[in-house]
């Protein structure tokens, strides 16, 4: 029944409709469809919304139990041997050369410091083995 609270309630959701509209499009990306105010009934725009604060009521949960276990950690926070040769790349958004360049600026800097002619896995496995370095071994002139 379209009474005075109808009318009301209709005025409200009026004014918030481009926020909804911009929460529904973020959690459902294929939700293109323009939402529009309850009077118009031949919109499933009620069912939409309604699902849209599901998934909102859902985000907690999924965060706590989907989540991955790793710690967070902001870019630049990096040591600044990485971070100096990934953030070259990094603001332009190319993440994964990025962190390649960061990969091979490491390795550089952790085989002329160990004074190796080791690359990659190699490399870090010997410079960083638990063992104590070997007399002839390739790390053992590791310079700090």
């Amino acid at each position: 029944m379209w009474n005075d609270r109808a009318q009301s309630l209709d005025q409200q959701a009026e004014l918030m409709i481009s926020t909804v509209q911009r929460i529904v499009r973020e959690l459902e990306p294929t939700d293109t469809e323009r939402l529009m105010p309850p009077r118009y009934s031949s919109n499933d725009g009620e069912g939409r919304v309604r699902r849209a604060l599901g998934a909102l009521r859902d985000l907690a949960d999924v965060e706590v139990h989907l989540a991955a276990t790793s710690p967070e950690l902001t870019a630049d926070k990096l040591h600044p041997t990485v971070w100096k040769s990934a953030s070259v790349i990094w603001g332009i958004g190319e993440y994964r050369t990025s962190v390649g360049q960061a990969a091979l600026s490491l390795e550089a800097t952790v085989r002329a410091r160990a004074a190796s002619r080791l690359s990659g896995k190699k490399l870090m496995q010997d410079v960083f083995s638990p063992d104590a370095p070997k007399p002839g071994g390739d790390s053992s002139a590791f310079r700090r």
